[in-house]
């Protein structure tokens, strides 16, 4: 089994940060309104908490989840504020997330078994997903609306690919 004493302060904070970021990208993937950003919102915090649920033997992501002493260590926040207008927060925090993703996959391939890799990589997965189909997007009141966008099946593909994630099948946009 794989713990946090496996990993240096660094790569145990990418471990961390890496789900979070995935489910800050997937918000800024599409355009929603304010109810529907706080439904991704909630999809988002969901599908972390859940990890423990179904991944109840992965002692790495129990340890992932449990706050101890060094997560009160100040560590540099998400760039959800950077950039000037909400295209460039967009791609920042995207390309930050992808960035993460492939070293997370980097670090779990050398350090963690192949279970615990491939739950990790799943329990992202799940992650964007959740956070993607949590909302309708477009149409007109309603009528017309996608339960996935384009926008979010290619994140979500890019993500896969970043992690490494080869068994993915992308849902189709409707």
């Amino acid at each position: 089994m794989t713990t946090k004493r496996d990993f240096n302060i660094e790569e145990w904070w990418l471990l961390q940060e890496a789900p979070l970021l995935v489910g800050t990208a997937m918000i800024y993937a599409s355009n929603s309104n304010i109810s529907g950003t706080m439904h991704e919102i909630v999809a988002s915090a969901t599908a972390m908490a859940n990890a423990g649920q179904m991944f109840p033997n992965n002692e790495l992501i129990e340890g992932i989840l449990r706050l101890d002493d060094d997560s009160t260590v100040y560590k540099p926040p998400i760039p959800a504020s950077a950039g000037k207008n909400r295209e460039e927060r967009r791609a920042l925090i995207r390309q930050t997330a992808l960035d993460k993703c492939k070293r997370a996959a980097d670090i779990l391939e050398k350090k963690a078994t192949g279970r615990e890799t491939r739950e990790y990589k799943m329990w992202v997965m799940a992650i964007g997903g959740d956070v993607a189909t949590a909302v309708k997007e477009g149409g007109v009141l309603g009528f017309g609306a996608k339960a996935i966008t384009e926008a979010e099946v290619k994140l979500l593909e890019e993500i896969a690919s970043a992690l490494r994630y080869t068994t993915y099948v992308p849902p189709k946009a409707k």
